[in-house]
């Protein structure tokens, strides 16, 4: 069978804009209050949008993440809970900010981690905690916010996947102290790299300012050089694209939602088929598409199943990760700097050891397949999805 494509993301609006830039001959974003600065211009767009005081525009989810982790001043040596199947840009900061990752258990069906995982692993050392909203599946967060706020720890959401998605009639990424995106090509809007974080508080607005800015003080608050940063600025031209981009959003979720839903429940129908599915009164946004098979139903091999949907068209792949990251080797030797010292571990005074067992998260991960999915999928390809699984898994 022959899917569609992802079909054509940019039209004259983006070339428009793109020119409407290159006319100014800057592409420099600041000053940051200039009104005809496209980053400056889009920032007030996301902050509309979000219905937030304060954005940060960043040049990655990595960035998004690290710059979350500096704006709130996270304490070396301190300990942050977080899922172990994520993408690697969730977990990178948190070794560079000399902070000691966690890896808290998931919900087995929607591979998110829940109050309940994250509670026991709480102590005295616990800074913060980092949930995932994977494949744009928004995480049980009312039950987590309640915990962070009863524990006085902070709450970071990583939304990079989860654009546009919900949770009880907000928007993820508004929750928590902090929530950070991702605008590469990938996601459901794009510049190309890019993202942003999404603030509350005006004291951790600006030093996260100056730590995505190499703490240049933009905003002339006498603080030029009282911290260090890293350069994880946009470009103008991102900002044209975001401006351009971002009014097309609700359209493309609300496009997959429909579709994704849609998929979910003629799989809910094939027994041992076990769907990702999003809290009560919440929007899924649909990265791409995972389900899980039931190994207690299915005897069929997860590869066998995946070579038959690859053979019939659809590009499927195993879990999200290829193995949860604490069993990857750079976690495992800890081998995160040269020279074989861990600097978070001398802080904390203590060793931190990776080799542990997290039932749910290898259960899933090693149970789940995944594809990608768009907006440019038609109700007659889901039908043609749901029917090439029940095949597969015969």
């Amino acid at each position: 069978m022959i899917f569609p494509n992802m079909p054509q993301r940019f039209d004259f609006n983006e070339m428009q804009k793109i020119i409407e830039v290159l006319k100014t001959n800057k592409l420099w974003p600041y000053p940051v209050d200039d009104p005809k600065g496209y980053v400056n211009m889009a920032t007030d767009l996301l902050k509309t949008f979000f219905n937030m005081p304060y954005v940060v525009p960043t040049s990655s989810g990595t960035a998004s993440i690290h710059t979350a982790l500096g704006g709130l001043k996270i304490k070396a040596g301190s300990e942050i809970i977080l899922p172990p199947i994520t993408d690697a840009g969730t977990v990178a900061p948190i070794i560079f900010q000399n902070a000691i990752p966690v890896f808290a258990d998931i919900d087995p069906i929607t591979s998110n981690i829940t109050a309940q995982t994250i509670e026991s692993l709480i102590n005295e050392n616990t800074s913060a905690v980092i949930v995932v909203h994977l494949a744009g599946c928004p995480v049980d967060l009312d039950p987590i916010i309640e915990l962070c706020k009863r524990k006085k720890i902070l709450l970071i959401e990583d939304a990079a996947q989860a654009l546009g998605g919900t949770y009880k009639g907000k928007y993820l990424g508004t929750f928590g102290d902090v929530g950070c995106f991702s605008l590469n090509d990938q996601k459901h809007i794009t510049s190309g790299e890019g993202g942003f974080i999404t603030i509350n508080n005006e004291n951790v607005y600006f030093e996260a300012h100056n730590f995505h800015d190499k703490y240049y003080d933009r905003h002339d608050r006498g603080v030029r050089y009282h911290g260090i940063g890293l350069n994880y600025r946009l470009s103008e031209l991102d900002g044209a694209l975001i401006i351009s981009q971002l009014p097309k959003l609700l359209n493309i979720v609300a496009k997959r939602r429909e579709l994704g839903n849609m998929l979910s429940n003629l799989l809910d129908s094939i027994n041992g088929i076990i769907t990702q599915k999003a809290p009560e009164n919440s929007g899924h946004s649909y990265f791409f598409y995972m389900f899980r098979i039931d190994t207690n139903i299915i005897t069929k091999k997860r590869d066998e199943i995946i070579t038959f949907l690859n053979s019939q068209g659809l590009k499927a792949r195993g879990g999200y990760v290829e193995q949860p990251l604490y069993k990857t080797k750079v976690f495992q030797d800890k081998s995160f700097f040269n020279g074989g010292v861990w600097p978070a571990e001398l802080v904390a005074n203590k060793t931190i050891d990776y080799n542990i067992n997290l039932p749910n998260a290898e259960l899933a991960n090693s149970s789940t397949i995944s594809f990608s999915f768009h907006q440019g999928l038609t109700e007659h390809n889901i039908i043609e999805i749901s029917t090439l699984i029940k095949q597969a898994i015969r």
